[in-house]
Parts: structure tokens; sequence; C-alpha cells
């Protein structure tokens, strides 16, 4: 039991630094997506190399797109 509210406490650490991370990086963010869309780049595509790029998961840069497209 305790070693599963480790793992979920190391997690939810994880997933906020993370958010972190990409609030500070929002304006370079948004400057990708808008680039990406005016060049008609998939977002099927943009969306793993923006996770590669810039180190931050999927889900958060989903939100991003989301935000942005």
């Amino acid at each position: 039991m305790e070693e599963k509210f480790e793992r979920d406490q190391k997690a939810m650490l994880s997933y906020a630094r993370q958010e972190g991370k990409a609030k500070g990086m929002e304006p370079a963010l948004k400057m990708t997506i808008e680039v990406a869309k005016e060049k008609n780049v998939d977002k099927d595509i943009l969306v793993p190399l923006m996770v590669k790029n810039f180190g931050i998961c999927k889900e958060i840069i989903n939100q991003y797109v989301n935000k942005y497209w």
C-alpha cells in the first residue's frame, strides 16, 4: 500500500513539474503550434515532435495544441 502511494506521489510531482515547465515555455509552445498550423502540419505529426523537442508529456502538449490550434 505504501509503495503505491509513493508511486502515485512521484507521478503527481512529475506531472506538476512538467506543467510548470510548459507554463514557462508557453510562448515558444504557442509560436510552434501557430507556425505548424500555418504550414499545414498534421497534429499527429506535430505532437510527437513537440514531446521530443520540448521534453513535455503528450497529455500536456495536447492541451496546448488544443488551446492554440
